[in-house]
């Protein structure tokens, strides 16, 4: 199910529904966020990043770095190789929402 739901929202992004990918991301998050499993985890934070990319595809950008943040408060201390590959995405994304925010 989990990966149902991931794959629903990429289909819903890249058919340019971003606020509805977003909540399929979040029914990921919510769903599986406190799973124990590997594999569960590594699309949780997925999940989480590709939640930022939607957010800063919306203008969202306080919102996407919100995303990114949870990926690396959750994820920075992991061992595993695809948890560290989306917590580098994380902090990719935290400077490009950073650097899409608009300036007073």
């Amino acid at each position: 199910m989990a990966e149902a739901l991931f794959d629903l929202g990429v289909v819903l992004g890249e058919l340019g529904r971003s606020e509805d990918a977003v909540a399929a991301y979040d029914q990921v998050i919510a769903r599986y966020g406190d799973a124990d499993s590997p594999a569960l985890a590594e699309r949780v934070a997925k999940a989480l990043v590709n939640k930022g990319a939607r957010l800063g595809v919306l203008g969202r950008s306080e919102d996407a770095v919100a995303a990114y943040d949870q990926v690396i408060a959750r994820y920075g201390d992991a061992d595993s190789p695809a948890l560290a590959e989306q917590v580098a995405k994380a902090r990719v994304g935290i400077r490009m929402a950073r650097s899409e925010r608009p300036t007073t």
